[in-house]
């Protein structure tokens, strides 16, 4: 007998619609649905350890900020306690879960909306518990020009559009990078792929501003609380990008892998001093 040409569903992956769990391969959306015609949702990543999310506030925050601004209505999770209620019904209560949050706009219609009520979605995948320790070696990176970010309030959500972070995806594959700085469409730097952009020069930590077209990022929050609990002076604002070529450190940040030290930008090399102090902050500050 032939072997079986059906995929595999994925063990380690764990699906939550409206509240009920299903089967991973489970199909969840038709073609009508303004999530797959439009992408219009929001969604959150997070990080669940031993059954804490330490971030959760900073996400639950970022998220109905950004409801209000699509304006979606209806969310059926109340409150924090009843959204980790689901995140724990998804996952499992041990071990380290990267989660992913949607919220989608319910109907069908054109691109105005017929109604603004929302379901969610979570899926729940097992992934390494963060480092105690920083690695020795940090990550390549390069930079991706095809397409920038815009800087507009909107770019400060994570919106289920993220042909910009695809796009910046595909390059570091093409030039075998491990990741890579994306600009906005004033030239200046916005974010790298999946993650904040921070830059250490002369022990000043910086920053592109909000206004510059990156995420609200939930961890860029909290290294800069962590930066001033040390008395670490911090600056948002515009970054050139040539801002590269002369700072000592850089590093990259996301709520799930926390900080990660860039080691080399084209000719560039950098330290990873006050990252790794920021790493044990931050890890103090979580709980890890």
């Amino acid at each position: 007998m032939p072997p079986s040409t059906e995929p595999k569903a994925d063990s380690t992956l764990c699906l939550n619609f409206n509240g009920r769990i299903l089967p991973a391969d489970s199909p969840l959306f038709s073609a009508r649905e303004r999530l797959v015609r439009y992408g219009d949702g929001l969604f959150e990543t997070l990080l669940l350890h031993e059954g804490e999310a330490p971030l959760l506030d900073g996400h639950l925050d970022r998220l109905r900020r950004g409801m209000d601004f699509l304006g979606l209505e209806g969310f059926p999770l109340e409150d924090r306690d009843s959204v980790l209620r689901q995140l724990r019904k998804t996952a499992s209560m041990s071990g380290t879960w990267r989660v992913r949050l949607l919220v989608y706009r319910r109907g069908e219609g054109l691109y105005a909306p017929p109604e603004r009520g929302c379901g969610f979605f979570i899926e729940a995948r097992k992934t390494n518990p963060p480092p105690e320790e920083l690695p020795a070696t940090g990550l390549r990176a390069g930079l991706f020009q095809q397409v920038t970010h815009s800087c507009q309030r909107l770019s400060n959500f994570k919106t289920c559009n993220a042909l910009v972070q695809v796009l910046a995806g595909r390059h570091c594959q093409r030039e075998g990078l491990d990741t890579c700085f994306v600009l906005n469409d004033r030239g200046t730097l916005s974010c790298a792929l999946a993650a904040n952009v921070f830059l250490v020069k002369n022990g000043r930590l910086f920053t592109p501003a909000l206004s510059e077209g990156c995420v609200d990022g939930i961890m860029r929050r909290v290294v800069l609380q962590c930066a001033a609990g040390l008395g670490l002076p911090t600056h948002e604002y515009p970054l050139q990008l040539d801002w590269l070529e002369t700072a000592d450190e850089v590093f990259l940040t996301n709520a799930v892998q926390g900080i990660r030290p860039v080691e080399n930008f084209h000719n560039y090399r950098y330290g990873q001093e006050t990252a790794r102090l920021l790493h044990r902050k931050v890890r103090e500050r979580l709980g890890l």
